[in-house]
């Protein structure tokens, strides 16, 4: 593979070397065009070279994966950005004694501009979207050869990108307002080494997201709106994210219209069949994945649970452990009290089991590996519960809210909620059903930054345990690598 020519400055000047690194891990072809993007794509099967890269980069650290980052004190295993971490950063999981303090600055809110974890999810994110401009500059003159394909080529591109701005935005973004003049992200829509680009508003950010995803399924509409494989982006993934980012964005009618596309296709999973979800025996409810393919790609979940004997670093709090229902399906596939390490009894040793996958369990003995569920169709009844609870259509918020508990809880008999009660129920249920799948810290963020305590957890190494409505770490400083290099960069206040 041919060298990349980088220049010093600006992360996203580094990103091609990233993507491209990640492709080799088991994209085996050579391409036939040089790697540093300055050359314009001569193929579709090229664009699909970068296409594959940049769904290799969402295996990377500061995605959804947890790999050791090597440094001068040795190996050290980063949290998985967006999959791990919000749940650290929330009321879900607390430290345990077992863990090596590697997370404490983010699970504690004590993070500043010099945090390695931000810088990586920072330069990775913008890594993903190197790729897919260079594939967006010159899908069009590709068209010709085979628009169907072309097409198909340029949806999953436009998500992807849209899915990656988004996902910067949850993390540096200090509202979610939509129409904010506070700064969001920049949006990069070029491939450019030399940018500088500055920060747009929330709203501008917003605007560009939902350009992108409304393009992205125009895109599939014209050509083929899906792959056939669920480790890639289609037109259901695209409203999918559509869904997520209104949901946000407060553009409830959206949310409703996006979510009902999906439900009307994709049926809840029956209780026998939920479990396997979690170890990959089958695909029910999953709209997109990201695909672990083998233990050495690592494991989305890989900092917070080591299996049967070893460490568990962070556990669920005991407050999210009293939650379910005894009959209800999810806790047996997510929660294990397994009582003792080391031959030292504890009481309770709760760990998460969400996500240990296949037999064997134990990372080291080669198992324990599972491929990360993005999209859910369980979580787009939440989300049109909620926004038709929004927009005053309790009957419709609640029927939603029931169809998900009656396919978790046996027996469970409709409940009757209305007014703030309804809220209140859809909120739980969204905690209960979507625990450990990396959306908490994000919706209470998203909630009006509903203060976060898990001051009345023991076991615990931690110190600080709770997050106060007006602190700024509810959002993420700039990394002050990106700062030092770009003039145009605006830090976030109190950082």
């Amino acid at each position: 593979m041919k060298r990349i020519k980088i220049k010093n400055g600006l992360i996203i000047a580094l990103s091609l070397l990233l993507l491209f690194s990640a492709c080799t891990k088991k994209i085996e072809t050579t391409p036939q065009f040089s790697l540093d993007g300055s050359k314009p794509l001569a193929s579709l099967d090229q664009a699909e070279f970068i296409l594959n890269g940049s769904y290799n980069s969402f295996l990377g650290a500061g995605y959804f994966n947890s790999i050791p980052t090597i440094n001068t004190g040795g190996a050290v295993l980063q949290p998985a950005s967006f999959s791990g971490m919000p749940d650290m950063m929330s009321d879900d999981l607390v430290e345990t004694f077992e863990d090596f303090p590697n997370y404490r600055k983010v699970s504690e809110w004590t993070y500043a501009a010099d945090e390695l974890n931000i810088q990586i999810t920072f330069a990775n994110c913008y890594n993903v979207i190197s790729g897919v401009n260079i594939i967006l500059r010159d899908i069009d003159a590709l068209s010709s050869a085979d628009p169907d394909r072309a097409n198909n080529i340029k949806g999953q591109a436009l998500a992807i990108r849209a899915m990656a701005h988004f996902d910067l935005l949850r993390y540096f973004a200090t509202t979610f307002d939509r129409n904010a003049t506070a700064p969001g992200v920049s949006y990069i829509k070029t491939y450019d080494v030399t940018a500088k680009p500055a920060r747009l508003s929330v709203k501008e950010s917003y605007d560009n997201i939902f350009a992108d995803v409304n393009d992205a399924i125009a895109a599939f509409n014209a050509g083929t709106a899906s792959s056939g494989d669920i480790a890639k982006m289609d037109i259901n993934a695209a409203y999918a994210l559509k869904a997520r980012v209104s949901l946000y964005a407060g553009q409830w009618q959206d949310a409703v219209n996006a979510s009902t596309t999906l439900i009307d296709q994709f049926p809840l999973a029956d209780m026998a069949d939920f479990p396997g979800i979690w170890t990959d025996d089958n695909d029910e409810e999953v709209i997109w994945k990201v695909k672990f393919q083998s233990v050495s790609d690592g494991t989305p979940y890989e900092n917070v649970f080591f299996a049967r004997g070893n460490k568990s670093l962070y556990r669920p709090t005991l407050e999210i452990d009293g939650l379910y229902d005894l009959a209800d399906i999810r806790y047996d596939s997510y929660i294990a009290n397994i009582g003792t390490f080391n031959g030292i009894a504890h009481t309770p040793r709760l760990t998460v089991i969400k996500h240990r996958g296949k037999s064997p369990a134990s990372i080291n003995e080669g198992g324990g590996f599972v491929d990360w569920k993005v999209f859910r169709v369980a979580e787009f009844y939440l989300t049109r519960a909620e926004a038709n609870y929004m927009l005053g259509n309790e009957s419709a918020a609640l029927a939603d809210l029931n169809a998900i508990r009656t396919a978790r809880i046996l027996g469970f008999i409709d409940g009757t909620e209305s007014g703030a009660a309804l809220l209140d129920a859809i909120k739980l249920e969204r905690r209960k059903e979507l625990a450990f799948e990396g959306h908490r810290f994000f919706d209470l963020k998203r909630w009006d930054k509903t203060p976060i305590n898990r001051c009345g957890e023991t076991d615990t190494p931690s110190s600080i345990c709770s997050l106060s409505h007006d602190s700024r770490a509810w959002a993420w400083p700039i990394p002050e690598t990106e700062i030092n290099a770009n003039p145009n960069m605006q830090q976030n206040p109190g950082y």
